[in-house]
């Protein structure tokens, strides 16, 4: 038995949820599909399992989700429909039911996506998160397992089981890593074990734009979940053009710079990013250069060329101008 009581298609979930399918069993929790038999609604009913309960360190993570998501009410983020509690004191969490496919699917059948779909998708993300960082919610663990891709194309944020777990101290990383997962969308200062802000997010979205891009996470996959954390803390990403070459320039600029290794060289506030994603022709394209990341890219975009013979023009007059001069002062000689 996983959870405090395990339900079959059909059952009612304390007298008024009915179980339409399960969606996921694990260590954590059991959660199903069901409809509200008060307001005829879908929605997802979570229930802790036995194991959750009996370890007070991983049920304030379930009690964490219940109250930030009770705080939370945005288009893109699923929200906490209810608290409800069992008649022997269990607790169990209702949900708002989000249609789709898990993201995870979504980017193994179809990645690389189109540039545009791939800007869309990061701007609705980046707007849910804008969102979540302006009511004081870092949700510290964004990864396509907690996004859906809803049949109209949208995306819905979910679990926030272990936002804002890292104000309180430093992180356990191998617990950390088996609770939440492969740590590929960690940013480098998680990996330390340092106190996340909202910036280590702005680093989360980055890692899912790569991803979308090109079809796989900048650092890729080791032998183990943990494998690519020394190039991360060592290395800047590499450039998404580096992957895939017909990118635009301005949004390779606004995936590089959500990597960069060093939070304060990021984008400071999601706002921000969400700002460039949704403007890309204004995107400066100097604040966050390939040359910067210690990586080459191809071709410059034609201002840069332009540059660039200026710079090789003007370097030969100077140097024919000191053979010049070398040369008649030999003359002289």
């Amino acid at each position: 038995m996983t959870s405090v009581i395990d339900y079959a298609v059909g059952d009612l979930i304390d007298g008024r949820y009915r179980v339409e399918r399960e969606i996921g069993s694990g260590g954590m929790a059991t959660s199903y599909q069901a409809v509200d038999e008060v307001t005829g609604s879908e929605v997802v009913v979570k229930i802790p399992s036995l194991q959750l309960i009996g370890d007070p360190a991983a049920f304030s993570r379930f009690k964490r989700e219940r109250e930030i998501g009770q705080r939370l009410d945005h288009p893109r983020i699923q929200k906490v429909v209810r608290a409800g509690q069992f008649a022997g004191g269990a607790p169990y969490l209702v949900l708002s039911y989000a249609p789709g496919i898990v993201m995870r699917r979504y980017l193994s059948e179809r990645a690389p996506l189109s540039v545009s779909e791939s800007v869309r998708l990061g701007a609705q993300l980046a707007d849910a998160l804008t969102y979540c960082h302006e009511h004081g919610v870092i949700h510290e663990d964004v990864k396509p397992e907690n996004l859906i891709r809803t049949p109209s194309g949208d995306l819905v944020l979910l679990d926030f089981g272990i936002a804002r777990a890292t104000s309180r101290g430093r992180i356990n990383l191998d617990r950390f890593a088996r609770e939440v997962g492969t740590p590929d969308y960690m940013a480098p200062e998680q990996l330390r074990g340092d106190v996340g802000d909202e910036r280590a997010d702005v680093y989360a979205l980055g890692v899912i734009l790569h991803e979308m891009l090109t079809g796989m996470v900048p650092f890729g996959e080791g032998a183990n979940a943990l494998a690519p954390a020394g190039e991360r803390l060592a290395q800047e990403a590499p450039p998404v053009r580096l992957r895939r070459s017909a990118i635009p320039w301005q949004l390779d600029a606004v995936v590089g710079r959500a990597l960069r290794r060093d939070r304060r060289e990021r984008y400071q506030t999601m706002a921000e990013l969400r700002e460039d994603l949704m403007h890309l022709t204004r995107v400066d394209l100097s604040a966050t250069g390939a040359s910067e990341r210690g990586w080459s890219v191809g071709a410059m975009p034609s201002l840069g060329r332009s540059a660039l013979v200026i710079g090789l023009s003007l370097a030969a007059l100077v140097l024919i101008g000191v053979i010049a001069q070398v040369v008649h002062q030999n003359q002289l000689r």
